[in-house]
C-alpha cells in the first residue's frame, strides 16, 4: 500500500512540475509586453533584447494617450457592450418564456440548441489531468 502512495505522490509531483513549467511558458510573453512598454524606442530594437528595461520610461504611455482618442474608443465600447448586453437579455427572456409556457413542434431540439444539450450525461474536459482516485480523467457535466 505504501508503493502506491508513493508512486501516486511522484506522479502528482510530475504533473505540478509541468503544469509550472508551462505556466512559466504562458506567463514569461506577457511580462515581456508589459515590460516593454517602459522601454525607449531604440531599447525595443536593440540586440540581443534585454528583459528589464535599462532605461525605465513613461514616454511610450504619455506619447498614447495624447495622440490616440482613447476617451472617445471607450465610449464607444461601453455603447457597444451595453446594446449587446440589452439585446442578449431580451432574446434571452423571450425564448425562455416561449420555451417554457408554449408547446410546439421541435421545442426540445430548439431548446437543446440553445441551451446546450441536458440529455448529454457527461462532456470530456479537453485537459487531461487525472484525479485523486484510481487516475480517472475528470467529466465536466453538461450544464454545471
Amino acid at each position: 500500500m505504501k508503493s502506491k502512495k508513493k508512486t501516486d505522490r511522484i506522479f502528482y509531483t510530475f504533473c505540478y512540475i509541468i503544469l509550472l513549467a508551462v505556466a512559466v511558458i504562458m506567463i514569461v510573453p506577457f511580462l515581456w509586453m508589459i515590460l516593454s512598454t517602459f522601454k525607449p524606442l531604440h531599447e525595443l530594437y536593440q540586440f540581443p533584447p534585454t528583459f528589464l528595461p535599462k532605461n525605465f520610461t513613461f514616454e511610450n504611455y504619455k506619447e498614447v494617450f495624447t495622440t490616440v482618442p482613447f476617451f472617445k474608443y471607450y465610449i464607444n465600447s461601453f455603447i457597444v457592450n451595453i446594446c449587446s448586453v440589452a439585446l442578449t437579455l431580451f432574446t434571452s427572456s423571450t425564448a425562455g418564456f416561449a420555451f417554457a409556457k408554449y408547446h410546439f413542434k421541435g421545442r426540445n431540439a430548439r431548446s437543446r440548441a440553445l441551451i446546450g444539450d441536458p440529455g448529454r450525461e457527461t462532456a470530456r474536459s479537453p485537459v487531461k489531468l487525472p484525479t485523486r482516485r484510481r487516475r480517472r480523467w475528470p467529466e465536466v457535466r453538461a450544464g454545471g
